[in-house]
């Protein structure tokens, strides 16, 4: 995990917001969600960087969509379409890689 962690560290994501969302990963044994989170740290590293900061504002810093638009220079709507679509499209490939499905909705 520490070349993921080092990756990780370097784009500016926060391996503990990793394993947050990791976590949320329901019905699954700890080594299925262990490699699932693994995969998630190796999406998430990937994405485009306002993906990421969008993300970690939103879950990690409770940021509200108004707050995040602000600081960004985007609008409240495009902020909701970039963390919807971001956290659909990680649902999505995680789901198809490991056949987990997670319970963490875009929603939330």
């Amino acid at each position: 995990m520490k070349p993921v962690k080092s990756c990780l560290e370097k784009s500016g994501v926060l391996v503990a917001n990793c394993y947050k969302i990791g976590s949320r990963i329901a019905g699954v044994d700890a080594s299925a969600r262990n490699r699932t989170l693994s995969r998630l740290i190796q999406l998430i590293v990937q994405l485009p960087p306002t993906s990421k900061r969008v993300l970690a504002m939103y879950y990690y810093e409770n940021l509200q969509p108004t707050e995040i638009a602000t600081s960004l220079g985007l609008t409240e709507h495009e902020i909701d379409l970039i963390r919807a679509r971001t956290v659909r499209s990680l649902q999505t490939m995680v789901a198809a890689e490991t056949g987990i499905a997670s319970s963490v909705s875009s929603d939330t």
